[in-house]
C-alpha cells in the first residue's frame, strides 16, 4: 500500500468504526434502557419541515422501538447464548470464505490465517462506508490491496470475483428472488 492510499484507507476505516459505534450505542440504549426517549427524539427530528411527511413513520419506527425493547428484555439468558454463538458463528463462516479460497492456492500459517482474519474486519468496515452500492469497485480494489501478501501474482482480479461470487451475490440474488413477494404479500395484506 502506498502510504497516501493507506492513510486514506485509515480515515475510511475510523470513520467507518465510529458509525457503527454510534449506530450500536444507539440502537442498544434504544432497545435496553429508554426507547420512549428514542421514540420521542425520532417525532422531534421528523418534525422539521423537510422531513416532516416522514413523521407518521417515525412514529410508528418508535412504537416498533417500545415493544421491541419490551420483547426482548423479558428473554432469558439461553436465548441471547444462542442468538451470540449463531452470530459468531455465521460472521465467522463468512469471513473464512477468504481463507479457504487462498488457502487454495497458497501454503498459509496459522499466523496468516489470523491475520488475513483480522484484515477481513478492516476491509468490512471500509466497505460499509463505501459510497458505491453494494461497495461495487471499492471491494475490488480492497481486496488485494490488503491481501496481496498471500496472493499468487496474477490471481488477485480472480481471487477478487470468486470471493464476491460466493460471499456477496448469494445475498442479492436471493434478495431478488424473496423481495418482490414480500412486497406482493405486505401490498395484498393492506387492500
Amino acid at each position: 500500500l502506498s502510504v497516501s492510499y493507506g492513510k486514506s484507507l485509515l480515515y475510511f476505516f475510523w470513520f467507518g468504526y465510529l458509525m457503527v459505534c454510534i449506530y450500536i450505542i444507539i440502537v442498544s440504549y434504544a432497545l435496553f434502557i429508554n426507547p420512549r426517549a428514542i421514540k420521542y427524539l425520532l417525532v422531534k427530528l421528523f418534525s422539521l419541515p423537510l422531513i416532516r411527511r416522514w413523521k407518521h413513520h417515525a412514529l410508528d419506527t418508535g412504537n416498533e422501538l417500545i415493544i421491541a425493547s419490551g420483547e426482548l428484555k423479558s428473554k432469558k439468558f439461553w436465548f441471547w447464548w444462542r442468538a451470540f454463538a449463531a452470530t459468531c458463528y455465521s460472521w465467522t463462516a463468512r469471513y473464512l470464505v477468504v481463507n479457504c479460497l487462498l488457502f487454495a492456492f497458497a501454503a498459509l500459517t496459522l499466523s496468516d490465517n489470523l491475520l488475513i482474519f483480522a484484515r477481513q474486519f478492516v476491509m468490512w468496515i471500509i466497505l460499509l462506508v463505501s459510497p458505491t452500492p453494494g461497495s461495487a469497485g471499492i471491494a475490488e480494489v480492497v481486496f488485494p490491496a490488503f491481501l496481496g501478501q498471500f496472493i499468487p501474482l496474477g490471481l488477485a482480479a480472480s481471487l477478487a470475483l470468486l470471493w464476491r461470487l460466493i460471499s456477496y451475490y448469494p445475498y442479492l440474488i436471493i434478495g431478488a428472488i424473496l423481495i418482490p413477494r414480500w412486497v406482493r404479500r405486505k401490498l395484498l395484506s393492506k387492500k
